[in-house]
Protein backbone atom coordinates (compact mmCIF):
# COMPACT_ATOMS: atom_id res chain seq x y z
CA UNK A 1 0.00 0.00 0.00
CA UNK A 2 1.40 3.50 -0.97
CA UNK A 3 0.19 5.39 1.65
CA UNK A 4 1.43 8.74 -0.19
CA UNK A 5 -0.90 7.73 -3.07
CA UNK A 6 -3.53 7.21 -0.62
CA UNK A 7 -3.14 10.29 1.21
CA UNK A 8 -3.26 12.28 -2.74
CA UNK A 9 -6.54 10.43 -3.60
CA UNK A 10 -7.82 12.03 0.19
CA UNK A 11 -6.83 15.08 -0.73
CA UNK A 12 -8.67 15.35 -3.97
CA UNK A 13 -11.63 13.53 -2.93
CA UNK A 14 -11.21 16.91 -0.21
CA UNK A 15 -10.94 19.14 -2.87
CA UNK A 16 -13.22 18.01 -5.03
CA UNK A 17 -16.43 18.53 -2.61
CA UNK A 18 -14.84 22.11 -1.43
CA UNK A 19 -14.79 22.84 -5.20
CA UNK A 20 -18.92 22.26 -4.84
CA UNK A 21 -19.25 24.51 -1.72
CA UNK A 22 -19.25 22.12 1.07
CA UNK A 23 -16.04 24.21 2.91
CA UNK A 24 -16.14 22.04 5.93
CA UNK A 25 -15.99 18.51 4.58
CA UNK A 26 -13.95 16.13 6.68
CA UNK A 27 -12.14 13.41 4.91
CA UNK A 28 -10.44 10.40 6.28
CA UNK A 29 -8.82 7.02 5.27
CA UNK A 30 -8.76 3.75 7.08
CA UNK A 31 -6.43 0.61 5.68
CA UNK A 32 -7.31 -2.87 6.28
CA UNK A 33 -4.22 -4.60 5.47
CA UNK A 34 -4.29 -8.34 5.49
CA UNK A 35 -0.18 -10.06 6.64
CA UNK A 36 -1.08 -13.25 5.29
CA UNK A 37 -1.78 -11.96 1.16
CA UNK A 38 -0.88 -8.49 1.96
CA UNK A 39 -4.18 -6.88 0.38
CA UNK A 40 -5.21 -4.15 1.51
CA UNK A 41 -8.77 -2.81 1.74
CA UNK A 42 -9.13 0.63 1.35
CA UNK A 43 -12.52 3.03 3.45
CA UNK A 44 -13.04 6.22 3.09
CA UNK A 45 -15.23 8.17 5.74
CA UNK A 46 -16.53 11.26 4.32
CA UNK A 47 -18.28 13.66 6.32
CA UNK A 48 -20.24 16.31 3.96
CA UNK A 49 -21.11 18.98 6.17
CA UNK A 50 -23.35 21.58 5.10
CA UNK A 51 -23.23 23.32 1.45
CA UNK A 52 -22.12 26.76 1.43
CA UNK A 53 -23.25 29.66 -0.60
CA UNK A 54 -21.72 33.15 -0.84
CA UNK A 55 -24.13 35.96 0.48
CA UNK A 56 -21.91 38.66 -0.25
CA UNK A 57 -18.55 39.73 -1.05
CA UNK A 58 -16.94 43.12 0.81
CA UNK A 59 -13.73 44.98 0.03
CA UNK A 60 -12.25 46.75 2.41
CA UNK A 61 -9.00 49.12 2.52
CA UNK A 62 -9.53 49.73 -0.93
CA UNK A 63 -8.70 53.64 -1.61
CA UNK A 64 -6.42 54.01 -4.38
CA UNK A 65 -8.64 52.43 -6.76
CA UNK A 66 -12.22 52.22 -7.24
CA UNK A 67 -13.74 49.00 -5.83
CA UNK A 68 -15.05 48.02 -9.26
CA UNK A 69 -11.60 47.72 -11.16
CA UNK A 70 -10.71 45.42 -8.22
CA UNK A 71 -13.71 43.09 -8.28
CA UNK A 72 -13.26 42.80 -12.06
CA UNK A 73 -9.83 40.63 -10.86
CA UNK A 74 -11.96 38.18 -8.96
CA UNK A 75 -13.84 35.25 -9.96
CA UNK A 76 -15.55 34.86 -6.78
CA UNK A 77 -18.95 35.82 -7.15
CA UNK A 78 -21.87 36.10 -4.53
CA UNK A 79 -25.03 34.00 -5.35
CA UNK A 80 -27.59 35.10 -7.38
CA UNK A 81 -29.85 34.29 -10.50
CA UNK A 82 -27.09 34.46 -12.91
CA UNK A 83 -24.04 33.01 -10.76
CA UNK A 84 -23.84 30.26 -8.82
CA UNK A 85 -22.61 31.47 -5.68
CA UNK A 86 -20.80 28.21 -5.02
CA UNK A 87 -17.77 28.59 -2.79
CA UNK A 88 -14.63 27.66 -4.25
CA UNK A 89 -11.47 27.64 -1.91
CA UNK A 90 -9.04 27.42 -4.66
CA UNK A 91 -10.08 29.40 -7.12
CA UNK A 92 -10.66 32.00 -4.14
CA UNK A 93 -7.02 32.28 -3.65
CA UNK A 94 -6.40 32.92 -6.99
CA UNK A 95 -8.23 35.81 -6.43
CA UNK A 96 -6.63 37.44 -3.68
CA UNK A 97 -3.36 36.57 -5.52
CA UNK A 98 -4.46 38.48 -8.53
CA UNK A 99 -5.32 41.64 -6.05
CA UNK A 100 -1.91 41.85 -4.80
CA UNK A 101 -0.19 40.72 -7.84
CA UNK A 102 -2.18 44.36 -8.98
CA UNK A 103 -1.42 46.08 -6.39
CA UNK A 104 2.21 45.57 -6.79
CA UNK A 105 2.39 46.04 -10.48
CA UNK A 106 0.76 49.81 -9.29
CA UNK A 107 3.60 50.49 -6.93
CA UNK A 108 2.22 49.05 -3.70
CA UNK A 109 5.60 46.72 -3.23
CA UNK A 110 4.21 45.66 0.40
CA UNK A 111 0.39 45.45 0.07
CA UNK A 112 -1.29 42.86 2.39
CA UNK A 113 -4.10 41.09 1.29
CA UNK A 114 -6.28 38.57 3.76
CA UNK A 115 -9.46 37.29 3.73
CA UNK A 116 -12.35 36.77 6.63
CA UNK A 117 -15.29 35.02 6.90
CA UNK A 118 -18.82 35.32 8.42
CA UNK A 119 -21.16 32.13 8.39
CA UNK A 120 -24.67 32.04 8.76
CA UNK A 121 -25.24 28.27 9.87
CA UNK A 122 -28.89 29.14 9.69
CA UNK A 123 -29.28 30.01 5.85
CA UNK A 124 -25.90 28.26 5.18
CA UNK A 125 -24.74 31.56 3.82
CA UNK A 126 -20.90 32.88 3.65
CA UNK A 127 -20.20 36.55 3.90
CA UNK A 128 -16.46 36.87 2.87
CA UNK A 129 -14.23 40.46 2.94
CA UNK A 130 -11.81 40.79 1.35
CA UNK A 131 -9.29 43.40 3.81
CA UNK A 132 -6.64 45.19 2.20
CA UNK A 133 -3.68 47.14 3.43
CA UNK A 134 -2.37 49.28 0.52
CA UNK A 135 0.71 50.34 2.34
CA UNK A 136 2.93 52.89 0.37
CA UNK A 137 2.80 53.92 -3.13
CA UNK A 138 6.57 53.59 -4.39
CA UNK A 139 7.17 56.62 -6.95
CA UNK A 140 10.34 56.32 -9.58
CA UNK A 141 13.42 58.54 -8.34
CA UNK A 142 16.35 58.94 -10.36
CA UNK A 143 17.48 57.56 -13.48
CA UNK A 144 20.86 57.09 -14.16
CA UNK A 145 21.59 55.23 -17.75
CA UNK A 146 25.40 54.41 -18.06
CA UNK A 147 27.48 52.48 -20.34
CA UNK A 148 25.67 53.60 -23.12
CA UNK A 149 28.51 54.88 -25.64
CA UNK A 150 27.01 53.14 -28.98
CA UNK A 151 24.10 55.68 -29.29
CA UNK A 152 22.42 58.89 -28.24
CA UNK A 153 21.16 58.97 -24.41
CA UNK A 154 18.00 60.83 -25.89
CA UNK A 155 17.11 57.85 -28.00
CA UNK A 156 17.48 55.04 -24.97
CA UNK A 157 15.33 57.01 -22.73
CA UNK A 158 12.59 57.37 -25.39
CA UNK A 159 12.42 53.33 -25.04
CA UNK A 160 11.65 54.27 -20.94
CA UNK A 161 8.19 54.78 -19.86
CA UNK A 162 9.12 54.45 -15.97
CA UNK A 163 10.27 57.67 -16.03
CA UNK A 164 10.73 59.93 -12.83
CA UNK A 165 8.04 60.59 -10.56
CA UNK A 166 5.81 57.87 -11.92
CA UNK A 167 4.73 54.50 -10.92
CA UNK A 168 7.47 52.17 -9.60
CA UNK A 169 7.13 48.21 -9.84
CA UNK A 170 8.89 45.10 -10.76
CA UNK A 171 6.08 45.01 -13.33
CA UNK A 172 6.94 48.14 -15.23
CA UNK A 173 10.89 48.26 -14.87
CA UNK A 174 10.67 44.36 -16.38
CA UNK A 175 8.99 46.12 -19.32
CA UNK A 176 11.52 48.98 -19.45
CA UNK A 177 14.04 46.40 -19.54
CA UNK A 178 12.50 44.12 -22.56
CA UNK A 179 12.12 47.73 -24.52
CA UNK A 180 15.65 48.16 -24.39
CA UNK A 181 17.04 44.70 -25.26
CA UNK A 182 14.73 45.01 -27.87
CA UNK A 183 16.32 48.59 -29.76
CA UNK A 184 19.75 47.08 -29.18
CA UNK A 185 18.39 43.58 -30.62
CA UNK A 186 17.47 45.60 -33.71
CA UNK A 187 20.81 47.46 -34.13
CA UNK A 188 22.85 44.52 -34.10
CA UNK A 189 23.60 43.76 -30.41
CA UNK A 190 22.46 40.11 -29.25
CA UNK A 191 24.79 40.23 -26.40
CA UNK A 192 24.13 43.91 -24.99
CA UNK A 193 23.44 43.18 -21.42
CA UNK A 194 20.83 45.73 -19.79
CA UNK A 195 21.02 45.41 -16.43
CA UNK A 196 18.98 47.79 -13.53
CA UNK A 197 20.65 48.23 -10.23
CA UNK A 198 17.48 49.65 -8.36
CA UNK A 199 18.39 51.17 -4.65
CA UNK A 200 14.72 51.56 -2.86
Amino acid sequence: MDERVLKEGVDAIRKKYRSKGFKFVEVESEADVNEKTKEAIILVHILEGEKYKIQDVLLEGVQAFKAKRIRKLMKTKKDTWITSGVFNEEKFQKDLDRIQLFYQQEGYLDVKVAPKFEYDQTHRKIRITVQVEEGTHYLTGEIQIKGAELFPESEIWQNLEMLPGTTYSQYYLANDMDRMRRYYFERGYVDARIVPDVKL
